[in-house]
């Protein structure tokens, strides 16, 4: 299912710039020009396959990120959300990880992914400043009381795999 979610997003998306729903950007011309490029230099056969394959591994790394991001057993937890503030219900809802890493390693490996508690809390902060502002974000619930946990990857990873599988 995984491998499918960049090529079912694209088409989402297509969708509904075609029903005038959202206005053409121009991130929608990269997958046909990519597509068709490929086409020319080495037929349309294996150009599929290759844009396939792109895109599959790019979808599994993608979405095993992001849902990650929310379901580790450290995120799930029941009535007690009802009760907190919004801000407090970002904090305990997104899972982060290796949030003292470098800007490119952040971009490049994780994708902005590690940091999705201050995704949530400031979705129009760009990365190049979600270092300092994790560490703003620590102090900060760290003088209201607020629990804040941050794991390796792997932890977290496995950790949604057991909710998956329902053993939280």
């Amino acid at each position: 299912i995984l491998a499918f979610g960049v090529l079912g997003n694209y088409a989402a998306r297509v969708a509904a710039v075609a029903k005038r729903e959202e206005s053409l950007s121009a991130g929608e011309v990269v997958l046909p020009t990519q597509l068709l490029l490929l086409a020319l230099r080495h037929g349309l056969g294996r150009a599929l396959a290759l844009v396939f394959v792109q895109t599959s591994v790019t979808g599994v790394w993608y979405f095993s990120i992001a849902l990650t991001n929310h379901n580790a057993a450290s995120c799930a937890f029941g009535r007690e959300s009802a009760r907190l503030g919004w801000a407090h219900r970002q904090v305990r809802t997104c899972a982060d990880w290796d949030t003292q890493c470098s800007f490119p390693r952040s971009v490049f490996l994780w994708l902005g992914l590690n940091y999705h508690t201050l995704h949530h809390l400031f979705p129009t902060l760009d990365f190049c400043h979600h270092g300092r502002a994790q560490r703003v974000l620590e102090r900060v619930c760290g003088r209201h009381g607020v629990a804040y946990r941050r794991a390796t990857f792997l932890q977290l990873y496995a950790e949604s795999l057991r909710t998956f599988r329902g053993d939280c």
